[in-house]
């Protein structure tokens, strides 16, 4: 009978933060919580609340006794504007990634029945084989890609 000592936690919620857990986070460290408490109170790895706390940390220059310091502070709007920003990039270009030709090109294919009827000549596999020999410097999607 096997023996399993597994001590790995699985109570932890993977969804990321947002608006309001980053209000929170910043308000609890005004009031001196440290990451451990916060990300216990928030039930996220302490790991997501460092990153966080990273990502919205500026540093400013303030007056403190008459001398200029460099002071770090975390904002939960710059928090969510460099998510939003991460989220934008993270986007799929989709189909504007990838050349207008071959399209044009499949889809002249297509309407003249190249891919079935009496003038088979190709499948969509062997057409973009061979389309890529003709235009190796266009980028194209893959056949698993096209049939979908």
């Amino acid at each position: 009978m096997p023996k399993t000592n597994s001590i790995t936690k699985t109570t932890k919620s993977y969804k990321h933060l947002n608006k309001t857990d980053r209000e929170n986070i910043e308000r609890w460290l005004k009031e001196g919580k440290s990451q451990s408490e916060i990300s216990r109170l928030l039930d996220r790895d302490r790991s997501t609340i460092s990153r966080e706390i990273k990502k919205g940390t500026i540093t400013q220059i303030k007056q403190i006794n008459g001398y200029e310091k460099e002071v770090e502070i975390y904002y939960a709007d710059t928090g969510q504007v460099v998510y939003d920003n991460n989220c934008k990039r993270s986007k799929s270009k989709g189909l504007q990634a990838f050349s207008k030709h071959f399209w044009n090109a499949l889809k002249e294919a297509n309407e003249n029945s190249l891919f079935s009827g009496k003038n088979c000549k190709y499948n969509i596999k062997t057409f973009i084989v061979v389309y890529q020999l003709e235009y190796p410097l266009e980028k194209i999607r893959t056949y698993r890609n096209v049939y979908n």
